[in-house]
C-alpha cells in the first residue's frame, strides 16, 4: 500500500485524480515493489471502483513488473452486491 504524491503535505501540490502523473506514481510504487528483497517480482493489483480505473490506466504505461490485474466492479444498484 502506498500513498499518493504529497500526501500528508501542504507544501506540494498534489495530482489530480486519474492523472498521468499520478499513473506514472503508481508504476513507480510496483517497480519499487518488484525489486525489494522480499518480492518474487512479480506485483499484482487488486480493487474497485477507483482502484479498478487506476490500475488499468497504469497497466496502459507496462511496468515491467506489473504481473496481475484483478479489477472488480461493484454494482451498489444489486443488494447482493452489499455483502
Amino acid at each position: 500500500m502506498g500513498d499518493r504524491r504529497a500526501s500528508g503535505s501542504f507544501s506540494r501540490r498534489r495530482p489530480l485524480l486519474l492523472s498521468p502523473e499520478e499513473a506514472e506514481d503508481f508504476s513507480d510504487l510496483i517497480e519499487w515493489a518488484g525489486i525489494q528483497p522480499w518480492s518474487n517480482g512479480r506485483v499484482g493489483l487488486t480493487g474497485v471502483s477507483y482502484l479498478t480505473v487506476a490500475q488499468w490506466r497504469v497497466a496502459g504505461l507496462t511496468p515491467p513488473h506489473l504481473w496481475l490485474l484483478h479489477a472488480d466492479h461493484v454494482d451498489a444498484s444489486q443488494p447482493a452486491a452489499l455483502l
